[in-house]
């Protein structure tokens, strides 16, 4: 988890951050929220993606959400954030690359950045950004909204 999330929890210890927790709320998310997934789960896997309990897991909670954002954040410019992950349909050879670097299945979740580089989520749950390199946003999926709603910069994986 982030050291500015982990500070600034709300006092109710729920999952987010008052801002983290505003701006998922602002584009339609809410605690409990669940949406089908089958669709994107056959798209994605007719193109050769393998899917993992955990990444369908986080599109039941997340998937569909855009989140319109700009501005300066705390360690990067905080980007749009667009939760679907057939915008990764014809990329499987780029996710192959990073995922013989990382030694992990990766499953698109959406894209970052106004299409800039994509979200991915490992086997595991750590949560990657995919574009001309790999950079881990956060070890699960809360941390990875957290950092990319604050402009939170991920760790390159090299």
């Amino acid at each position: 988890m982030s050291n500015f999330d982990t500070t600034h929890r709300q006092m109710d210890g729920s999952r987010f951050s008052k801002i983290v927790s505003e701006t998922l709320r602002a584009a339609g998310w809410f605690p409990g929220r669940r949406v089908p997934t089958d669709n994107w789960r056959q798209r994605l896997e007719a193109d050769s993606f393998r899917s993992s309990e955990v990444a369908v897991d986080a599109l039941a909670e997340f998937g569909g959400l855009q989140i319109r954002q700009r501005g300066a954040g705390i360690t990067m410019a905080r980007e749009s954030i667009d939760l679907d992950p057939c915008l990764a349909l014809g990329e499987r050879d780029r996710f192959l690359q990073f995922e013989g670097l990382i030694g992990r299945g990766l499953f698109p979740l959406g894209e970052g950045g106004g299409g800039h580089f994509f979200i991915a989520m490992s086997d595991e749950g750590a949560v990657f950004g995919v574009a001309d390199g790999i950079v881990q946003l956060g070890a699960t999926i809360e941390e990875a909204l957290t950092n990319l709603i604050l402009g939170i910069r991920g760790v390159a994986i090299r």
